[in-house]
Formats: structure tokens, sequence, C-alpha cells
């Protein structure tokens, strides 16, 4: 929404630019040219900083997601396999724990493709505390046997990865920033607009170049922000947990 605003605001201010260099007088137009010209490099330049700098983040923080979303459906996975270590009452009610926390996990990833911040985690984290007491209390009872040095490290790692999916939700590039980089768009037009006062057949196409250009970079920062929502998506990584939950349901059957 805001890009597309920000597209027709952009055409706005461009206007506004050159109406005002048109009705300059001439001797104006030559004192101001030079000083122009330092304002022209100084806010294009930081402009271009500033989408670079926040494209590079937002790749970042992009991959980021992608990387923990795998990792996570990974651990789980082991975390599944490494249940068959323990005898057959404690393994029939840690795969029942983890069938219903990978269903919380579905759930979780649900949320975020409708693009809307998942619910509290309260029901994840007793499922974790439940897994985590059944894993300790085996250990308690039996010692340093192969369930305990395996589960519990891999319990360990599903569950940090699950936080850290959480907290990556909550960063996105500061709004300042955003803010910033809009400002300087606007400002960018009303100078390309005075620039334009001399050629006004160019205006149109200089000006949706400039205008597509500007946003689209905004655009991609802002899709890539939130990788849910918008064109650009991770959502063929949640298969993994689907095709977890499935597995888990046939073993179950």
């Amino acid at each position: 929404m805001l890009p597309l605003a920000l597209f027709a605001l952009t055409f706005g201010m461009m206007w506004v630019g050159l109406s005002v260099r048109t009705g300059e007088a001439q001797e104006n137009l030559e004192d101001t040219g030079k000083a122009e010209q330092i304002v022209e490099g100084a806010v294009f330049a930081l402009l271009g900083l500033l989408l670079a700098f926040s494209l590079s983040a937002a790749w970042t923080k992009f991959d980021a997601r992608l990387q923990t979303s795998v990792q996570e459906a990974n651990a789980i996975g082991t975390a599944t396999m490494r249940l068959d270590l323990l005898p057959a009452l404690e393994r029939t009610a840690g795969r029942r724990l983890m069938k219903q926390y990978v269903a919380e996990r579905v759930k979780f990833n649900a949320s975020l493709s409708q693009g809307q911040l998942p619910a509290d985690a309260n029901e994840t984290a007793r499922i974790q505390s439940d897994l985590w007491t059944l894993a300790t209390g085996h250990a308690s009872e039996a010692g340093r046997d192969p369930a305990t040095l395996h589960l519990i490290p891999a319990l360990n790692q599903m569950f940090d990865l699950a936080t850290e999916r959480r907290a990556h939700i909550q960063v996105s590039i500061p709004a300042l920033i955003i803010g910033l980089i809009a400002l300087l768009i606007l400002t960018g037009a009303v100078l390309l607009g005075r620039a334009l006062a001399q050629s006004k057949h160019r205006f149109w196409s200089l000006g949706l170049l400039y205008a597509l250009c500007t946003c689209g970079a905004l655009y991609t920062i802002l899709d890539l922000s939130d990788p849910r929502v918008g064109l650009i998506k991770i959502v063929k990584s949640d298969l993994l947990f689907h095709e977890l939950e499935q597995g888990l349901a046939r073993e179950s059957s």
C-alpha cells in the first residue's frame, strides 16, 4: 500500500517541482543553478545508499528466516527419530507429544502465511515442557544411556529454533529508515521535476522511470522484510512441516 501511494505522490511532487521552476524568473534560475546541483547530488547519493543498504539488510533477513525454517523442520525430524531410543511406553508418549508440537508449528506457519502475527505461544511452551519432562525423567532413571545423550540435545536445538523464528518475525526494517527513504524519494521527485522544466516532452517518460525504480526498490525491501505477504514468499518451506505432520499421523494410525 505504501509504495503504491508513494508512486502517485512521486508524480505529484514532480509536477510541483516542474510548475515552480517554470514560474521562476530567468535570473533566479541562474543564481540557484549551482546550489541545486549540489543539493541534487547529496539527495540522490543518500537515497541510493539507503536503498542499497536497506535492500541488503532485507535480503539478509529473508535468508535468515528461510534457513531457520528449514533448520527447525530438520531439528524436529531429528528429535522425532531419537524418540525411538526411549523405552516403548515413553516412546509412545513422546511421539504423541511430538505430533501435537508439529501441529502447533503448522498453525504458526499458517498464521504467518495469512499475514497475521501468531497467537501466544502458551500451547507450544506447554508441549515443550512436557517433552522436556519426559526426556529428563528418563535421564534421571537410566543415567547416561544413548537416549539421554542424543535426545536432550536434539530437543534443545528444536526449542531454540522455535524461539529464534518467533524473534525473526518481530524484527523488521526500522520505520524511521522507511520514512527517510520515502522522504528522499519525494524530495528527489521535486528536484527531477525542476530539472525537466526545460524539456517537458520527457517529463512523463523520465518521471515514470524514476517512480518505477525508486518505488519498486522500496516495495522489494518491504516485501523481503515480510516474505509471507506479497510476491516474495517462503511458504514452500512449510511443506517440510506438513510432511512431518503426515509422517507422524501415518505412524500413529
